[in-house]
């Protein structure tokens, strides 16, 4: 059995309409299902990956869970409502 092709774009955007569209797995993805990198997270916050670490270390940041090995992961909602509870915001450059 052939399984539809669905054209990908070269940034990996999905550009497949109508019926082949129809055809893929319906996925249900929430900020619960979705896991962040040290190097993702560190992006988000304009910060260096030590400082996650050392955050964490420190008991200031929600914790990371074990993947295996040396992998370590933060959930996305965790991090969401890590942030909802700073008093302010962070500020990665400010232009005059």
């Amino acid at each position: 059995m052939n399984k539809p092709s669905v054209p990908i774009s070269g940034d990996g955007e999905l550009v497949a309409r109508g019926p082949q569209l129809e055809a893929l797995p319906k996925m249900n993805v929430t900020s619960e299902s979705l896991y962040l990198s040290v190097d993702q997270v560190a992006k988000r916050f304009g910060v260096s990956k030590d400082s996650i670490w050392r955050w964490k270390r420190d008991g200031e940041f929600p914790v990371s869970y074990k993947l295996g090995g040396r992998t370590a992961r933060w959930r996305l909602s965790d991090i969401e409502e890590w942030e909802a509870q700073r008093s302010c915001g962070f500020i990665t450059s400010v232009i005059f």
